[in-house]
């Protein structure tokens, strides 16, 4: 599933949502020019050039990686949902959580989640961000939707799985 499929479409047994082609597309179409740019500068013999080129093409293929990476998906399924950094791979049931919100940041919107008082770890990370922002996480895509819109998927399929709970339905 895309990002841009609407949340009424997402309300099955599982999703997965895409890093936001926006985002990762100018950044990839970003360094690609400047890797152009370099091999001119480079080509007229100044060194700088070639460190413009050595820095630009890793994070070229970075980039691409983030856009077709299964590993940045954000995966939505009954029992909770699962996102990956480039640093890691985060899992958090539905019941880990006490609600979804949305922070801003200078001028980027992101969703972000406070964790169940029940929930265990991430305790630096989670006064951290209290301190900072008043939220435990953030999601670090939106995933090609609008960060309301995301945090109000989110918290649909937070709501039914407690629902589903409650029914005894668990999956």
């Amino acid at each position: 599933m895309t990002g841009t499929t609407p949340p009424a479409e997402i309300a099955c047994a599982e999703a997965s949502l895409r890093p936001g082609l926006l985002k990762w597309g100018r950044l990839l179409l970003l360094m690609l020019l400047l890797t152009v740019v370099g091999a001119l500068i480079a080509v007229n013999g100044r060194a700088t050039g070639w460190v413009i080129v050595a820095v630009t093409i890793p994070l070229a293929l970075l980039f691409l990686w983030c856009l077709v990476s299964k590993r940045m998906h954000l995966q939505l399924a009954q029992r909770g949902f699962s996102f990956g950094t480039l640093r890691k791979q985060y899992s958090y049931s539905w019941s880990d959580i006490a609600y979804f919100g949305v922070v801003e940041f200078g001028r980027e919107r992101w969703v972000c989640f406070v964790l169940s008082p029940h929930y265990v770890g991430e305790e630096h990370v989670q006064a951290t961000n209290q301190a900072f922002g008043g939220f435990d996480r953030f999601l670090p895509d939106t995933y090609g939707m609008r960060a309301e819109e995301l945090a109000a998927l989110l918290e649909a399929w937070r709501a039914r799985a407690g629902r589903e709970v409650a029914q005894g339905r668990t999956g």
